[in-house]
């Protein structure tokens, strides 16, 4: 799905400033999902790890995760 920004009363700027500052903004979304992905794996991990039922474990095997 593509969006477009449409800024009614913004000042007009630089072309190649603008695609600058997108491709930043792409580069850090990549990060947070590249983060998100490792979370996600370590999260499934635990998930296949724990019977669900019985005695508790140690909170450190979530601390990990934070």
């Amino acid at each position: 799905m593509s969006r477009r920004f449409v800024f009614a009363n913004a000042p007009r700027v630089d072309a190649g400033d603008m695609r600058q500052r997108a491709l930043a903004k792409l580069n850090d979304v990549d990060q947070k999902i590249g983060q998100l992905r490792q979370i996600r794996q370590g999260l499934e991990a635990l998930v296949d790890r724990c019977p669900g039922q019985g005695a508790g474990y140690s909170t450190n095997l979530m601390n990990k995760t934070e």
